[in-house]
């Protein structure tokens, strides 16, 4: 009922994740609706939410979300303010059904922009999805890159465990399976292009039954080329996307500004 820092309300709880828990809240200095994000506290998710807190206060690109403040509540509970955003997010337009081959390239181009931006400061998003790419207003020309929970800079302390595998199968680079300090932008790159065949075709290439089958697949499987489902796609599009999927980071555009580049 109390006013955060002096001056955001909050109005109603939008979302809950692994590591915290999303609410709209009004500006009373402003009347500007906001997004606040609390801790939800277990192993490790202090550490995390405050180098997340550090992530987004050096990241300003009009497709990244925006950092406003972070604190502390006069009860002790850490949050992270940021714009808030209307519309959906890309895996909620998924539910109505595949883009075609003009609204992926789109989605495409607006998401290496966003990594373009992450990468050329330092940061590893770790966690590209469709879940994490949000249409303001429903439009892909307006989308931004969200949830920065586990993303992580060049040379910080590596937070984790053993045989703990950070990402969500279905989007994971192969490099993530052998350790999650192992990802680099073209990490990300692999994950974007994940996310774009799932626009596309309808479900990710290395998407299983399980989290064991998806991450069976991602290191045994043979790639389902776009061109057998959807034999229609254009030859410019297929010939990145293919690049993007490569198994060897090194084969891949190395980030976002090199997915652009192509």
């Amino acid at each position: 009922p109390e006013l955060i820092a002096g001056r955001y309300r909050l109005t109603r709880r939008a979302g809950r994740g692994g590591m915290g828990a999303v609410f709209e809240a009004l500006d009373v200095s402003s009347d500007e609706p906001v997004a606040v994000k609390f801790l939800v506290p277990h192993r490790g998710t202090a550490e995390r939410f405050q180098r997340e807190c550090a992530v987004l206060s050096r990241l300003h690109h009009p497709r990244v979300v925006h950092y406003r403040e972070r604190g502390v509540t006069r009860d002790g509970d850490p949050f992270l303010v940021m714009d808030w955003l209307a519309g959906e997010d890309l895996a909620t337009r998924l539910t109505r059904g595949n883009l075609g081959f003009d609204e992926g390239a789109r989605v495409l181009r607006c998401a290496a922009e966003a990594l373009a931006a992450v990468h050329g400061a330092g940061v590893v998003h770790r966690d590209v999805k469709p879940g994490n790419l949000f249409l303001v207003d429903g439009e892909i020309d307006r989308l931004v890159l969200i949830d920065f929970g586990i993303a992580r800079t060049p040379g910080a302390v590596d937070l984790t465990g053993p045989c703990e595998v950070l990402g969500t199968p279905g989007y994971l680079a192969p490099e993530q399976l052998e350790h999650g300090d192992a990802a680099t932008p073209s990490s990300d790159v692999f994950s974007l292009a994940c996310t774009v065949y799932s626009a596309l075709v309808g479900q990710s290439p290395f998407l299983g039954a399980t989290v064991a089958a998806s991450l069976a697949r991602l290191l045994s499987d043979e790639l389902p080329a776009i061109r057998t489902l959807r034999p229609d796609i254009p030859p410019a599009l297929d010939a990145v996307l293919t690049a993007m999927l490569e198994r060897d980071p090194a084969a891949r555009p190395r980030d976002g500004q090199g997915v652009l580049d192509r």
